[in-house]
């Protein structure tokens, strides 16, 4: 299922970033898109490149299994980062029991992506931001690479925003 120019077209720009809601073939409700614009692509910041309206469109497309994957590798990482490394007495990060248990603690996600420039140059495709319970104030992201593999956990302040 193609983002289409309507879909586009309900996105809202604040000058650095298109905003909105999209659905998405692996969250059963559309979710917030942060879609940064493609600066020095030698359009105007208020034009998304057809190339990422297309990237927009995949990351939209993925399958529930893509959703499967990310959550599995949440879990990992909370279990043996969060849980017993930082936080492993602290009621913000509780014990859990499965992957599907993290989003008691976790927020549904965001995506952000970001230009045409970032991509290419940070071999970035998206992050996937999440709110939690362990960090209220920044919560966290996974960075996932052009292909769409998550591949680190980073705080959301180092998300290219």
């Amino acid at each position: 299922m193609p983002i289409t120019d309507d879909q586009f077209a309900s996105l809202q720009f604040d000058g650095y970033s298109w905003d909105g809601r999209l659905s998405t073939e692996w969250m059963p409700s559309p979710i917030e898109f942060i879609i940064h614009s493609d600066e020095f692509t030698g359009q105007d910041y208020e034009t998304l490149s057809a190339e990422t309206k297309e990237y927009v469109g995949k990351v939209a497309d993925l399958n529930r299994n893509s959703f499967t994957e990310l959550e599995l590798y949440l879990f990992r990482h909370y279990q043996q980062s969060i849980f017993l490394k930082i936080y492993p007495e602290c009621e913000y990060a509780p014990r859990i029991a499965t992957a599907s248990d993290l989003w008691t603690i976790v927020s549904e996600p965001s995506i952000l992506i970001p230009s045409l420039t970032g991509r290419q140059s940070e071999k970035v495709g998206f992050y996937t931001l999440f709110d939690c319970s362990w960090d209220p104030e920044h919560g966290f992201a996974v960075e996932h690479n052009i292909d769409f593999t998550p591949q680190s956990v980073v705080g959301s302040d180092q998300c290219c925003y």
